[in-house]
């Protein structure tokens, strides 16, 4: 376990990511962006993080729970695959990737929203 560093994860990524690794890479940077720029809004505005934070949690879970149906089709695999609970769990987690990017959109437009209007929000 000693050789399972960062640049060995990175290069793992790398080999199974392929052409999509550098798109995959600067789109979390993007929103890793959107989630500190709707922080530091929120942040200037006074306002509470709550509601918009529990808006992206409610937009990822639901957006991972539609996903979860093509998740078989980015493995290679059939829908029928999908056997037992852990095959459900696993798909279900798969799924979450993308319903983390949607869910931090929502985070931002809710984050701008609440800190244009001027309220506080809990």
């Amino acid at each position: 376990m000693s050789d399972l560093n960062p640049l060995v994860l990175a290069a793992i990524l790398r080999e199974s990511l392929g052409g999509w690794f550098w798109p995959l890479v600067v789109a979390g940077l993007l929103l890793l962006a959107l989630v500190v720029r709707g922080g530091a809004k929120l942040a200037r505005a006074g306002r509470s993080p709550l509601r918009p934070v529990l808006a992206g949690v409610v937009a990822t879970l639901v957006a991972g729970g539609l996903a979860m149906p093509l998740v078989p089709r980015w493995t290679l695999a059939e829908f029928s695959a999908l056997g037992g609970a852990v095959d459900y769990a696993a798909a279900f987690l798969l799924a979450l990737a993308p319903g983390a990017a949607v869910g931090v959109v929502v985070f931002y437009v809710a984050a701008s929203r609440c800190a244009a209007r001027g309220r506080v929000l809990a």
